[in-house]
């Protein structure tokens, strides 16, 4: 984690893909230890980006950024390693995840809420895919309870969100309902 914040601070593209990689890829030594264990199931979180579009499992992947690109190479990279192995590994490829302790974009904007800062969101006509922390644990305990002999030796990729994709302001609307403060958003 501390890796990928330092990352946000570099200026060079190709610096950034390669420590992204690194991090994401380090997944691969405990890949390797898993294995070793007996155990031929493996999950791990992804994420590629394709803008202007919702994005499916058949979708061929067109990450536009460093980060996205590689959490494209680390699942790459265990397919080849599921493939040379046998071992079974799921992708799991998350929105903006929603629960308690969120962080990031989501916690900066319950914390603009919260204060009652008025935001320029009103006007916004969008559609965002989240996913609540608890869908994310009931996903998970799908994937480990799997034992589809089908998927061993390959990568199965799923795109995980709720339902309903929201808009931003709804979005904003819903934080302030669950917080007890009303979101003051103008266009």
């Amino acid at each position: 984690l501390g890796i990928v914040r330092r990352m946000k601070r570099m200026t060079s593209d190709r610096a950034e893909i390669g420590l992204q990689v690194i991090a994401n890829t380090l997944v691969g030594v405990d890949l390797v230890e898993h294995r070793k264990s007996g155990d031929s199931n493996y999950s791990v979180n992804g994420e590629a980006t394709i803008r202007g579009k919702p994005f499916r499992e058949t979708d061929a992947p067109d990450p536009q950024e460093a980060y996205a690109r590689s959490k494209w190479a680390a699942e790459v990279a265990l397919a080849q390693v599921a493939a040379a192995t046998g071992l079974r590994v799921t992708a799991l490829r998350l929105p903006l995840t929603y629960g308690p302790g969120a962080k990031a974009n989501f916690a900066a904007l319950a914390r603009a809420i919260r204060r009652g800062l008025p935001l320029p969101l009103a006007g916004i006509d969008n559609r965002r895919s989240l996913l609540g922390v608890g869908n994310l644990a009931d996903a998970l305990a799908a994937v480990l309870a799997d034992r589809d002999a089908a998927a061993q030796g390959r990568c199965t990729t799923w795109l995980l969100a709720d339902g309903e994709s929201v808009s931003t302001p709804v979005l904003a609307r819903a934080i302030g309902v669950a917080i007890g403060v009303p979101a003051r958003l103008f266009a």
